[in-house]
């Protein structure tokens, strides 16, 4: 059995919209994948910080990232408190890429420029790409 304190990887896109519709009729709760937006919100506020902890360099006391070629896994989710976001979230830089609802265009932040939105989902681009923020374990 897996360890439930590690990330689960190696998930797609469509596993992990299974998933939360899997969550959503068990739980009685509304659960989806997180626009680009929210997560670029949540990772960095509203003060534009560079990294989920601010301006900061990142180091290995941030985040698990993949300068270290001897690391054979992900680490424990929270192993890196130091590194907590403005919100509060934990290992948005590092240890594993998390996916995003919307596809991916290279071009969709130059096309908002000068707009307002309200939580804004790509959804014209390349279809068969996706969005993945976060790590690079």
């Amino acid at each position: 059995m897996a360890n439930r304190r590690y990330p689960v990887v190696g998930v797609s896109w469509f596993d992990a919209v299974a998933f939360a519709k899997w969550l959503t009729e068990r739980a009685g709760a509304t659960f989806r994948l997180p626009s680009e937006a929210q997560w670029e919100y949540a990772a960095r506020g509203s003060d534009g910080r560079l990294y989920p902890w601010g301006d900061e360099t990142p180091d290995s006391s941030f985040a698990c990232y993949s300068s270290d070629r001897l690391r054979t896994h992900p680490e424990v989710v929270g192993s890196y408190p130091k590194g907590r976001g403005p919100f509060g979230c934990l290992d948005q830089a590092g240890n594993v890429f998390e996916w995003c609802l919307d596809v991916w265009d290279p071009l969709v932040y130059q096309a908002r420029l000068g707009t307002v939105f309200s939580d804004p989902v790509a959804i014209k681009g390349f279809s068969s790409q996706r969005v993945l923020r976060g790590g690079t374990w």
